[in-house]
């Protein structure tokens, strides 16, 4: 005579079976990520790379665009931790990429990186030196090719106005009283006055 129970727990087991294989093969194949510890700086900041979903116990390469910065070693759950890669001196602002790339079959994962050499205040720092230390676009034999990229007559209620100081892709400009700033987007257009 046939018993439904008896039935059912076999295919109740392979239910069981299916679904954690699924699961199983879905973990395995996860696609590596990594994460970094700043997404923005000057040139030679430090970041920190740490990385998840790579092979077990074999090499990443981390590189900073397509120079090979470090090499780690993956724990034996595929993953490593505040790897210490820096900005190249040479890298020009703007959108950068690190990579980390297994040496045995080149599975990997970016993130994007973004350079910046701004003035956050006239003179560049409190002393006023003028310099930037991580200016590495402009030297003496580009500043030639240099021209306005915008500019704005200042008029009304007789305002002097401070030097342009820039930063994050805009030019502020205050009055010499402090009491009125105008922002400027660094790739043109008109300014918008801010208290």
């Amino acid at each position: 005579m046939f018993n439904p129970q008896q039935r059912s727990k076999p295919i109740t087991f392979l239910a069981f079976l299916f679904v954690a294989c699924l699961l199983l093969c879905g973990t395995a194949s996860a696609a590596p990520s990594i994460t970094l510890s700043k997404k923005s700086g000057p040139p030679t900041s430090k970041i920190l790379v740490s990385g998840r979903g790579f092979e077990p116990n074999v090499g990443v390469d981390i590189y900073f665009g397509t120079k090979d910065e470090a090499l780690v070693v993956t724990n034996g759950e595929g993953g490593f931790d505040k790897a210490g890669i820096h900005a190249p001196r040479s890298a020009h602002p703007g959108k950068h990429w690190i990579t980390a790339l297994e040496r045995n079959n080149d599975k990997g994962a970016q993130e994007p990186f973004f350079v910046f050499t701004d003035w956050p205040q006239t003179g560049f720092g409190p002393n006023k030196s003028g310099l930037n230390p991580y200016e590495n676009v402009l030297d003496k034999n580009t500043i030639r090719s240099l021209k306005v990229g915008w500019s704005h007559e200042v008029l009304g209620g007789g305002y002097g106005f401070s030097s342009v100081a820039v930063a994050a892709g805009v030019a502020y400009v205050t009055s010499f009283e402090a009491t009125y700033m105008l922002a400027f987007p660094v790739k043109g257009g008109s300014p918008s006055p801010e208290s």
